[in-house]
């Protein structure tokens, strides 16, 4: 059986993070949840082409853009992002 899909969430709301994860799963994905930008930045970098995506929090993901750190930029993931507004 193929490995799923591995998908980096962003996300600092709890609740959110729980229904992010439960929509992946149903879709046959294997979701990973970063709290924070911070978070999600080293999980990225210690798991290189890891990720095929990276589903953040607009705020979260702000901040890894405005850091230049953000793991869109290997080329490699696709970065989505979501706002709860």
């Amino acid at each position: 059986m193929p490995e799923a899909v591995r998908i980096l969430v962003a996300e600092d709301e709890f609740s959110i993070q729980c229904f992010v994860e439960d929509a992946l799963a149903g879709g046959g994905f294997q979701a990973e949840i970063a709290p924070s930008g911070d978070a999600a930045f080293s999980l990225f970098s210690g798991n290189r082409g890891g990720y095929r995506a990276l589903l953040t929090d607009i705020s979260v993901g702000a901040g890894l853009n405005a850091a230049g750190r953000s793991p869109g930029r290997s080329g490699k993931s696709n970065q989505i992002f979501r706002s709860s507004t």
